[in-house]
Parts: C-alpha cells; sequence; structure tokens
C-alpha cells in the first residue's frame, strides 16, 4: 500500500496491535519506543532502532525521534488507565510536571496533551485507519449470523447508552439485557466489564462498543480481537454491537471465523 512515509515511529503499548501492524505494514524503517518491562523481542526485531524505557519519560521518546529524525509516529496498543492511580509510578520529573498541568487524568484530555507537546518539536501523530483500514468492523452482520429482533433492540437500546458515556469520556463499552444496563466500562477495562456483567445478570447479556462523537482516530480506539472472543465466550454473551467504521477489529478474520462457530452475532452498528 501507499503510505506516503519511508520511516514510522510507534509508541508500543501492551496487547496485539502493534505487532499486527508491523507484520501487515511492511518497507518501512520502525523506530519503535515501549517499556522495557512489557515491549516483546518479537516486536523490537521489526524495528531499524529502538528505545527501551525504565521509567514515564516524555523528554526521552521525544529525543528518541528527534535524534533519528522521525516526523511522523503511531500510539499502538494500550496502556491500563488505572496505573495513574498508582502511588509510586516511576516519571521523570519533566513527565510529573506534564501531568500535575492536566486538568484532568482522562484518557482524551492526556492524548491530545501530548499531541501538543510532540508537536512543538515537527513529530505528528497518525490516525491508525489510514493503514488498517480493512481490519475496521463494517456495518451490518460482520460474521454472517444475523440478529433476531430481541438482539436488535437490546443493541440499540445499548448504543444510545453507549454513546452518552462515550460523550462524557467515561467508557466505551456498555453490557446490558433485556433492555436493560447491566455493567458499563470504566477504569476497569472491557473484558472485565463483561465479566461483572456476567456476575450481575448471568448468561445472555449483550456487549455494546462505541467511538466517542467525533472520535480521533489517532488515539484510544474501540478494539475488540481474540482476547475478547475469550471473554465472550466465558460469560456467555448472547451477541455484540461495535460502531461501524470506528471499531478495529484485531485479527480480524479469526474473530469472524470464532464467533461464528461460537454462534455469537457480531453486529456493525
Amino acid at each position: 500500500m501507499n503510505t506516503e512515509v519511508s520511516s514510522l515511529g510507534i509508541i508500543a503499548g501492551l496487547g496485539l496491535l502493534p505487532q499486527i501492524f508491523v507484520e501487515k505494514i511492511k518497507d518501512i524503517d520502525y523506530y519503535i519506543v515501549g517499556f522495557k518491562k512489557y515491549v516483546s523481542k518479537k516486536l523490537l526485531n521489526h524495528a531499524k532502532k529502538y528505545c527501551l524505557l525504565n521509567k514515564w519519560d516524555l523528554e526521552e521518546i521525544i529525543n528518541f525521534f528527534v535524534q533519528n529524525n522521525v516526523k511522523n509516529i503511531l500510539l499502538l496498543g494500550y496502556i491500563p488507565h488505572k496505573i495513574l492511580l498508582q502511588k509510586n509510578i516511576l516519571m521523570s520529573e519533566g513527565t510529573k510536571i506534564f501531568f500535575n498541568k492536566l486538568i484532568k487524568n482522562s484518557a482524551m484530555e492526556i492524548f491530545h496533551s501530548i499531541e501538543t507537546k510532540f508537536a512543538e518539536y515537527g513529530i505528528s501523530i497518525e490516525p491508525i485507519d489510514k493503514y488498517l483500514k480493512e481490519s475496521f468492523a463494517e456495518h451490518g452482520e460482520i460474521n454472517g449470523l444475523q440478529l433476531t429482533k430481541e438482539d436488535y433492540e437490546n443493541i440499540n437500546f445499548g448504543y444510545n447508552v453507549a454513546k452518552r458515556l462515550a460523550e462524557a469520556d467515561v467508557g466505551l463499552t456498555v453490557v446490558v439485557k433485556n433492555k436493560i444496563v447491566v455493567a458499563v466500562e470504566a477504569i476497569e477495562g472491557t473484558d472485565n466489564c463483561i465479566l461483572r456483567a456476567k456476575k450481575i445478570a448471568g448468561d445472555g447479556c449483550y456487549v455494546i462498543k462505541v467511538a466517542r462523537p467525533n472520535q480521533d482516530m489517532r488515539f484510544d480506539l474501540p478494539v475488540i480481537g481474540p482476547t475478547t472472543v475469550k471473554v465472550l465466550l466465558k460469560a456467555k454473551i448472547k451477541a455484540v454491537g461495535v460502531e461501524a467504521y470506528k471499531t478495529l477489529i484485531l485479527k480480524k478474520q479469526e474473530v469472524i471465523e470464532k464467533t461464528k462457530k461460537l454462534g455469537i452475532p457480531i453486529y456493525g452498528i
């Protein structure tokens, strides 16, 4: 594909996305930043150069990209939001000052502040759909399984609730049953939200995942993948609704095949 760039920087978080990206988008020099504790050697094998962090250090990240003349970067993978609740987060002094200046520690406040900081050094953050457009959910029956009238009503109900929560930057997932909200995603993440709903309401819930209004395709996208499928099975979820063209499906074909085999419809709203 024509990416219009010969090199890309990646700030790699947890999960499958960084590895999937570098294996799919080839013929690019990758400059990868990741935490020494978490980044995989397999991912680093794709790097022309890499920088391993022992602590949160925005200055070190910026200096690495500037020194290697990297102008375009992506934020791939996730960093658990709950780490901001830890008492002794390892941070450089400059990074502590950066976080202390934030009005709130919401995902989008953090990301847009990082964007502004990087832009001061000529570093631009790229949208993920520029490179992985075919990996996003389309509208309608994604795995070919049809919804019943009850399925559609519950998913539509959950979608409307989830969009309001996303607008408030609370979370991107709700779980419903019988058109009642059972669980709302907050700092615990999608998987734990789904499992909590199972404990509360038992089998047969519906999971709905949406994007924020005017979703910035560079930051904190709604994502499902093979790990999600395992959780859906464990929680005995009846059907899943995801926002079309905004939700990234990791290992999309694998997810389609497994959910179809399990009899769990995935519907793009």
